[in-house]
């Protein structure tokens, strides 16, 4: 599967950011987030709870990962302290204290640097995050949030550690709302399974479930490897049982029959309902 860990190069090299707060020298250009971030222990930057959206019960489980993690550390823009062990941590994100799980690890040896993918969720808008780590290090932490803050570059210091073998973590999360995300209309996506684009949100099937899709960030790779690749996070949102997913939709540039979806996770229930799927889909980018 070509696709697994294609989530490593786009983060590095996908033009966000401060061109001196990327990761390592991508060689490409990079841009501002183009939001005033007030500093990460001024909390006015928030805009408080936003009305509507998707009220998704308070989350008690456990999550199993093939890891171990702990982290201790210091962000800067739009963050501040960080712990992380296992599955839960705790960030200063815009000033407050937030709680998040953390359920993938991404491995990129030609970087020397290991991810560390994460879900913050929020009453102003759910934050997808990315833990970079090297050498024992925490170097930074890659942002994105539903209410339009753009992926950037939180550069970032302190301990990283984790270590193979299987963890089961408690999971607790307070009931929280999704409003709905700024939508991204630039990408139509079109298959028997899957329907997006446009100024309304779309849908997708995942074996008998069908998820309303909310995509709200674009990621540019052309000039990655591997023929290049266009990126399209989402949130997937089930009404019906009151379930909130994030996902990763990937676009590749020499196959446009072809998107795939990973990188899930589901709450209240903790489950992946993505997998890694492969959709039979043709996609363009207006």
């Amino acid at each position: 599967m070509r696709w697994v860990g294609m989530v490593v190069l786009a983060l590095a090299l996908s033009g966000c950011g401060d061109d001196d707060a990327e990761p390592m020298d991508a060689g490409v250009e990079t841009m501002d987030d183009g939001i005033e971030t007030p500093d990460a222990a001024d909390p006015s930057g928030d805009a408080g709870p936003a009305e509507g959206g998707l009220l998704v019960a308070a989350t008690r489980g456990e999550l199993t990962l093939p890891f171990g993690l702990a982290i201790r550390g210091t962000g800067t823009r739009r963050f501040g302290e960080i712990t992380v062990d296992d599955a839960i941590g705790t960030v200063t994100y815009r000033g407050t204290e937030e709680r998040l799980v953390v359920y993938e690890r991404t491995d990129w040896p030609e970087a020397n640097q290991t991810l560390f993918q994460a879900l913050m969720p929020r009453d102003q808008g759910w934050v997808v995050l990315w833990f970079y780590c090297q050498e024992g290090a925490l170097t930074g932490v890659y942002s994105e949030s539903t209410d339009g803050d753009l992926l950037v570059w939180n550069p970032g210091t302190g301990t990283c550690v984790d270590t193979d073998g299987e963890t089961t973590t408690p999971v607790e999360l307070d009931e929280v709302r999704l409003p709905d995300p700024l939508l991204y209309e630039g990408t139509i996506i079109t298959g028997p399974n899957v329907e997006l684009g446009g100024a309304t949100p779309g849908w997708v099937e995942l074996g008998a479930q069908r998820f309303v899709v909310h995509p709200f960030e674009h990621v540019d790779c052309s000039e990655c490897a591997m023929g290049g690749w266009n990126e399209l996070h989402a949130m997937l949102v089930d009404e019906a049982t009151g379930r909130a997913c994030f996902g990763i939709f990937y676009l590749y540039l020499d196959d446009p029959t072809r998107v795939d979806l990973t990188y899930s996770l589901s709450l209240p229930d903790l489950s992946d309902p993505a997998g890694h799927s492969m959709l039979a889909a043709t996609w363009t980018d207006e």
